[in-house]
């Protein structure tokens, strides 16, 4: 395997460790058991057995709860684990890279650091799912350490794999937080292992840049040295030099490239002392600058090939830098006490985890679900027969309860990028608002009123978490959960059923939800029209691609909700090169009838070819929306929105006087 030019492709290898795949070479370095190296060596051999289709399985799993797949790969994988753990605690890491060999040296290592990384991240987030905090932060920590060794290699694809291994650890600590899993001790493992890192080149980027300068300079030197046009010729191939440039530099005499080195070298240095600026914004200034003038050839041909694209690479490295520092501040207030790990917590996982408890309901239950009426009582017949999958039920609304009383909500932690139009959670969280009124009646018919009420205050507080998603389908979900739990509410409060003493929080919990945008139709739309103009925006690149920016823009202020979402359909049916895909998510989209036209999917794949044709000529603002798509009323339900809510809180008002001791006679 060949090694090529780690400037001009380092940004793509360290994509590569999330997405692709580099060949594993052999071992070269001398068994030491004080090495690092030897240990990850020793991981990755142990990896042979996973299949390509096992390491699929573990790619698609982002947290939650792991199926039997995911927990069989992992536990076949925990030798592996154990080696991998046992490598980061090593004090130092060397896997004997041989320099002499230049732009054609060898490392073969990164494949594997890339695959046990995954494995690592997989192993994080089932432990996360488990509730074994203290087992995770381990794994996270581990995987901090093992970023801290790949910068050690001194070339600067490994610090930028380096940066893209700690960058992985982000997401997988996030959902310990967010699970509320992390204790204190666990935080503060953490924060001890990112503070190990050097604060102001955690990556090694400064080394590697020195250790590139070195060895391109000598590789070059001596294939020219020894008279080695051919030689030459492969090494110019590696860095991308031309016919042209090939010819004029094997045309110069020892003094003319001695002087090209120079030049190369002096502008590496002054690269050198840009990396190292305290300020990244000046660092970024003179780095632009530098790079313009390699690519000017101000700095001879060789600067020009062997030294492009630097910027890129120090926006990167910053990137994470900033984002390390940041991890630690947030952090140092986590040990020191002044964030509390409970304020960190999101009642989305919740959520998730009730909605996966809810596939274990039997027919009986999942039927009385859609045929739910919060304003009537359940009958005798219809009790009895909930009685078999209560369990189940009761499990489920469990998580629910216990995810609305958490302040924070936030779905996007583990969204996938197509989940714009119809997000996977959409109709499980609106079955959980039925399900959540179908056990309020039960409740109040068994008697238990304090735990109906409990039912319909968690149902208004679930709303107001929603109604932050940031989705349309989302606002307009928690509308119609707001509704049905208000619903729920009147009903026991006329039929004299309702728990008078929860009334404050079933007040707060109507309050959450927002006058200002209520049900967050606006902040989804604003959101909804910035992705759709960013899209756009990218299927008709062009200079006048500022000019088309806000032709855009001021083209979707003008398109409705109903709009906005068949437009975000039509964006989920194309890819990039606007060719036509399979919808992300199909089924929820058909099992909200009541919210999308029934046949909005198969419309948008049709309206989608003619689209293109729009968006080829830059257009897509003469594309004539079809007129079906208002059938449901996606903007109607936008704007009576805050009608709905002060509906609400009218009724909660009233409900409020009723209540109130009558006063005592005067005398």
């Amino acid at each position: 395997m060949r090694r090529i030019n780690p400037i001009q492709l380092g940004l793509y290898l360290s994509l590569l460790l999330v997405l692709g795949a580099l060949p594993v070479g052999r071992a070269q370095p001398p068994e030491d058991t004080s090495n690092a190296a030897t240990w990850y060596r020793r991981a990755i051999e142990r990896l042979n057995g996973i299949t390509a289709e096992q390491w699929d399985v573990l790619a698609e799993y982002q947290g939650g709860t792991p199926s039997p797949e995911v927990r069989g790969v992992l536990q076949r994988a925990q030798p592996a684990l154990a080696d991998l753990q046992r490598a980061a605690n090593q004090s130092y890491s060397d896997f004997g890279l041989d320099f002499n060999d230049g732009v054609f040296m060898l490392i073969p290592h990164l494949g594997g650091m890339r695959q046990l990384t995954r494995l690592a991240a997989a192993d994080a987030r089932v432990r996360i799912a488990d509730g074994d905090g203290s087992g995770a932060a381990a794994e996270i920590a581990a995987m901090c350490r093992m970023a801290d060794h790949v910068s050690s290699d001194h070339v600067m694809i490994s610090s930028l794999v380096s940066a893209a291994v700690f960058s992985l650890t982000g997401g997988v600590m996030d959902g310990g937080y967010d699970g509320a899993v992390f204790s204190t001790a666990d935080s503060a493992l953490l924060l001890t292992t990112m503070q190990s890192f050097d604060q102001r080149d955690p990556f090694s980027a400064i080394d590697a840049m020195v250790g590139e300068q070195m060895m391109s300079m000598q590789t070059i030197r001596n294939a020219l040295a020894a008279g080695d046009p051919m030689g030459f010729r492969e090494i110019a191939s590696v860095y991308g030099l031309d016919g042209e440039q090939q010819d004029h530099i094997s045309a110069m005499d020892g003094a003319a490239l001695e002087r090209e080195l120079g030049n190369y070298s002096r502008v590496m240095d002054r690269y050198i002392v840009a990396f190292s600026m305290e300020d990244s914004e000046a660092a970024k200034i003179e780095i632009a600058r530098l790079d313009a003038a390699c690519q000017n050839g101000e700095f001879g041909v060789m600067a020009a090939v062997l030294a492009p694209a630097l910027g890129t690479c120090y926006e990167a490295l910053d990137k994470h830098r900033s984002l390390l520092h940041e991890r630690i501040t947030s952090l140092e207030k986590i040990v020191g006490g002044e964030v509390s790990i409970s304020d960190l917590a999101n009642a989305a996982v919740w959520y998730r985890r009730g909605m996966k408890k809810m596939e274990a309901l039997d027919e009986t239950w999942t039927q009385a679900i859609v045929q739910v009426d919060p304003g009537q009582p359940l009958d005798d017949l219809t009790i009895k027969a909930l009685e078999d999958g209560a369990a189940d039920a009761v499990a489920a609304v469990a998580e629910f309860i216990d995810g609305s009383k958490i302040r924070r909500c936030d779905f996007s932690r583990q969204r996938n990028v197509r989940e714009v139009f119809v997000p996977l959670y959409a109709d499980g969280m609106r079955d959980a608002f039925r399900l959540l009124s179908l056990e309020a009646l039960r409740q109040e018919a068994a008697g238990d009123h304090a735990a109906a009420t409990r039912l319909v205050t968690a149902a208004l507080r679930m709303s107001a978490h929603l109604s932050d998603d940031g989705l349309i389908v989302s606002s307009l979900v928690a509308r119609d959960g707001f509704l049905l739990a208000a619903r729920a509410g009147q009903a026991l409060s006329q039929r004299g059923t309702m728990d008078v003493a929860a009334l404050p929080e079933l007040s707060a919990a109507i309050r959450r939800n927002g006058a200002g945008d209520a049900f967050g139709f606006i902040a989804a739309c604003s959101d909804a029209r910035k992705a759709i103009g960013a899209r756009l925006l990218d299927w008709t690149q062009g200079e006048e691609r500022e000019l088309l920016g806000a032709r855009y823009e001021a083209w979707l202020a003008q398109v409705d909700a109903d709009g906005l979402l068949y437009l975000l359909a039509m964006q989920d049916l194309m890819e990039y090169s606007l060719q036509p895909r399979e919808p992300f998510n199909r089924r929820g989209a058909g099992r909200l009838g009541e919210f999308l036209l029934g046949e909005t999917i198969e419309l948008a794949q049709i309206d989608a070819l003619v689209f293109t044709e729009h968006l080829k000529k830059k257009q897509p603002e003469s594309f004539e929306l079809p007129a079906t798509i208002h059938l449901v009323g996606a903007s109607e339900k936008a704007a009576s929105a805050r009608q709905d809510l002060w509906d609400a809180m009218r009724w909660e008002r009233e409900l409020q006087i009723e209540s109130r001791p009558d006063p005592e006679p005067q005398p």
